[in-house]
């Protein structure tokens, strides 16, 4: 595995060897902002998936549970006496940057050997942190990696937390937080899903993602 801040460029010449081979590209997002304005109903989707857990499990309702993680994040006071103070938490603000690194590794533990791979990148980019790798992987494998995250942590937690622990705010916060920053890897776990057939194999090469039947 390599440490990197960027992502790996795609090599033309491979993208050639891959469709003399019989690799199809799979059609995606052709950039960042298009991938993000197309993932916006798997946002909708997953936040309100998350909110729903979380609203059965603590015996809360889902307009309750929202004013209680936005208020997790800052208070509002003083706006009935004519002034303003606001309370920002910033101990939750910091364990952000942790989030982050759990998220990502969570990608990462669905990677084949990921550890001795040289193919593999974990990295920080502009829009965040990121899982890359270039290794063949299987469908299931490769739809695995983007839901990790949100499956183990909006999903399964909110049940786990919620019978064994009280689901305090920050934990409300941080979940919702997860189930939102999810929905560009439901996307791509979505038209990995609908577009590669069942047997087939993955390979990335940069941005680009291709199958091959085998």
């Amino acid at each position: 595995m390599k440490i990197s801040f960027k992502i790996p460029k795609g090599n033309e010449e491979k993208d050639r060897q891959l469709a003399a081979g019989g690799w199809v590209p799979l059609k995606e997002p052709e950039g960042a902002w298009t991938g993000f304005f197309l993932s916006l109903p798997f946002l909708i989707a997953s936040g309100a998936i998350s909110l729903g857990l979380m609203a059965f499990h603590s015996g809360k309702t889902c307009f309750g549970l929202l004013k209680e993680i936005l208020f997790s994040i800052w208070q509002i006071k003083g706006l009935d006496k004519g002034t303003l103070e606001v309370t920002i938490n910033f101990p939750i603000l910091l364990f952000l940057p942790v989030f982050l690194l759990i998220h990502e590794l969570l990608h990462l533990a669905f990677i084949p050997d990921f550890i001795r791979s040289d193919k593999t990148y974990l990295g920080l980019a502009w829009f965040g942190g990121y899982v890359y790798t270039e290794e063949i992987l299987t469908k299931r494998r490769a739809v695995w990696i983007p839901l990790a995250p949100f499956v183990l942590l909006s999903v399964i937690l909110p049940p786990i937390l919620g019978g064994f622990v009280r689901l305090s705010p920050a934990f409300e916060f941080i979940i919702s937080l997860n189930a939102l920053g999810s929905s560009v890897d439901l996307l791509n776990a979505f038209l990995l899903s609908a577009q590669v057939p069942r047997k087939a194999l993955v390979l990335n090469n940069g941005r680009k993602t291709y199958w091959h039947l085998t």
